[in-house]
């Protein structure tokens, strides 16, 4: 079945979204806010984006102000990792019930008028989980048309999003790494400020510094920090080649 007028319009948006100057959580709060439009107005099939990595919070956002008290339930509940663990390969609908598996969080989304739950997996490779959570006051709004065109969107999604993972994770390897040859450089101004008043070796003078931090209970790096601007009121900066 050839794509259709509105899965060229998503993907559209969807590069857009990409391509923006933003964080990841910006990032997924644009993703939250075009799923919330997929299938309809905000009002009937609005949605939400649950991200879960390893060592990291998990990052949940909504389309929609109507769906915050839902998507902070999300952080409290076992509610994502159940209804991931059912059959997470797959587009799955919930049916809101008395007996659910999260009886607090279907609760509340029966509190706000809703009667049933998509689920739609996002592939975020090997980093962790991911998925988008369509709500609906109507069950049949989330038949195989809106399988389909979920099922579509989710794999372009989960394509653009892997990007911005990988350009979030380049971001933050060259900051650190700015930051240790920042750090590295007012170290070894401090160590040349010992050399020359006490007339030793380079490895004496660290020395020397590791263990004044280390009887004052500061780190290195502030230590150095504090050596330097007694000497000079210009802060220490580091020359980059290129």
């Amino acid at each position: 079945m050839p794509p259709t007028d509105s899965e060229f319009r998503d993907s559209r948006d969807l590069q857009r979204l990409m391509l923006e100057d933003a964080g990841i959580e910006q990032f997924l709060q644009g993703l939250a806010t075009l799923s919330g439009t997929l299938l309809g107005d905000q009002d009937n099939v609005p949605a939400c984006v649950v991200i879960e990595r390893a060592r990291q919070a998990r990052v949940r956002v909504s389309s929609t102000p109507a769906l915050d008290a839902l998507v902070e339930l999300l952080g409290k509940t076992e509610f994502f990792s159940a209804r991931l663990d059912n059959d997470a390969q797959g587009v799955k609908v919930f049916a809101i019930t008395a007996d659910a598996e999260s009886p607090e969080y279907d609760r509340a989304v029966a509190d706000l008028g809703f009667s049933a739950i998509m689920r739609v997996p996002l592939d975020v490779g090997e980093e962790g989980t991911g998925c988008i959570f369509f709500y609906s006051r109507d069950a049949a709004l989330l038949g195989g048309f809106a399988r389909r065109a979920a099922t579509v969107f989710a794999v372009q999604a989960s394509v653009a999003l892997q990007m911005k993972m990988r350009g979030s994770r380049q971001e933050n390897t060259a900051g650190n790494l700015r930051s240790a040859m920042d750090s590295r450089t007012v170290i070894d101004l401090a160590v040349g400020i010992i050399m020359s008043q006490n007339r030793c070796s380079q490895d004496e003078a660290f020395t020397f510094l590791q263990s004044a931090s280390n009887s004052r209970n500061i780190k290195v790096r502030i230590l150095a920090e504090t050596m330097v601007a007694a000497i000079t009121s210009i802060p220490a900066t580091t020359h980059y080649a290129g």
